[in-house]
């Protein structure tokens, strides 16, 4: 599906292909409204077994290691997540901090809802190039809990993140 959006984001494609393309993106989409179920939330975001990294929207990590209180990860934002002057938009980098932030909060199994996300932007983001993306607990008090996180172009810090996530009372949503 990734793969989708970066080509029709980035393509040139004659129209008659394009208006090919169309209708049976229309088809797909006919079939697969004939299963639509209403949302449920859940902790998996209700997508079972399907990993949480993979949805559509978010960037995807290519690699990734988890500790507790630390994920770090590598990531390419692409043609999909185009911004100005050929850079990642701003929204898709917050995106990526949300992800990660909110994948980090709930690991053990507690249900963490992101009350603010503050994003400073250092440098461009380019895109098609390997980025490093840190997330960390910064400190937690009762049902709060900081976070911290940063994005690098190699030894340039193009992002850093500051949120608070709180628990959620039980059957809390």
């Amino acid at each position: 599906m990734r793969e989708l959006q970066d080509c029709l984001a980035s393509t040139s494609a004659p129209e008659q292909l394009v208006d090919s393309m169309a209708a049976r993106l229309e088809e797909l989409t006919a079939e697969f409204n004939a299963y639509r179920a209403p949302v449920v939330p859940t902790p998996t975001f209700g997508l079972g077994s399907v990993p949480r990294g993979a949805f559509c929207r978010n960037p995807e990590l290519t690699s990734e290691t988890w500790s507790p209180d630390r994920l770090d990860g590598e990531m390419t934002f692409t043609a999909f997540h185009l911004g100005a002057n050929g850079s990642a938009h701003g929204g898709s980098v917050s995106l990526l901090f949300d992800g990660v932030l909110g994948r980090l909060a709930n690991e053990d199994g507690v249900w963490r809802r992101n009350a603010y996300l503050k994003i400073d932007f250092r440098s461009l983001t380019p895109l098609e190039t390997p980025l490093r993306v840190e997330g960390f607990l910064v400190r937690s008090e009762g049902r709060k809990f900081w976070y911290g996180g940063r994005l690098w172009n190699g030894e340039i810090l193009a992002a850093e993140a500051d949120a608070l996530f709180l628990t959620v009372p039980d059957g809390g949503y």
